[in-house]
């Protein structure tokens, strides 16, 4: 049976723990109320920590105010932004790094409008989540509960397990999803070679 939405991936965790399914997020059981306060969060926290392909998303940002002083640009952030990756003179993640830095909600950069920007987005499609994600960030939320729902420190443990082997796991094949980027050949790397 495949995960369709967060009530599955929810049951997932719960499965992980030894618990009983809910029916969704709505139910008045005080476990659903607890994923349905929980569960944004952790996906969020999991789409932070690596970039995901299923999540990023390619966006050309119109220049904002510019900053006061430090940078000669700014961009404002999507709103549905995570997290900015790094930015490339094309856009691309083989292009050569322009510095930049993100300070709250805007990125600033010496780099002139339109910047292209990869980032990674909230995707709360869960259909569209490999199914490696779906056992990380199910086993994300069984640990996040483990303790509070069963008071027993070995499920927090299993869990933990779980949880690294899924990351690890997750990362991995995503990683190698396609072209491997070439890194830009910068004239230090080309002055090196000779």
């Amino acid at each position: 049976m495949s995960v369709t939405d967060d009530t599955g991936i929810c049951n997932l965790a719960l499965d992980l723990l030894a618990e009983a399914p809910i029916a969704n997020l709505a139910d008045d059981r005080r476990i659903a109320r607890w994923c349905a306060r929980n569960y944004d969060i952790a996906r969020d926290s999991l789409l932070r920590k690596a970039p995901w392909r299923f999540a990023v998303k390619l966006v050309e940002l119109p220049a904002a105010t510019a900053p006061a002083f430090g940078w000669a640009n700014a961009f404002d952030l999507p709103a549905d932004c995570l997290r900015a990756l790094p930015l490339t003179v094309n856009g691309n993640p083989e292009g050569a790094i322009i510095p930049s830095e993100v300070i709250g909600r805007r990125l600033e950069t010496n780099a002139a409008a339109p910047l292209r920007l990869r980032s990674i987005y909230r995707n709360g499609d869960v259909t569209e989540y490999p199914a490696d994600f779906i056992e990380a960030l199910s086993a994300a939320l069984a640990m996040k509960m483990a303790h509070w729902l069963t008071g027993k420190s070995g499920y927090f443990q299993i869990a933990q397990s779980v949880w690294r082997e899924a990351l690890n796991n997750a990362v991995l094949t995503d990683a190698i999803e396609g072209t491997i980027a070439e890194p830009d050949a910068s004239a230090w790397i080309a002055e090196r070679l000779t």
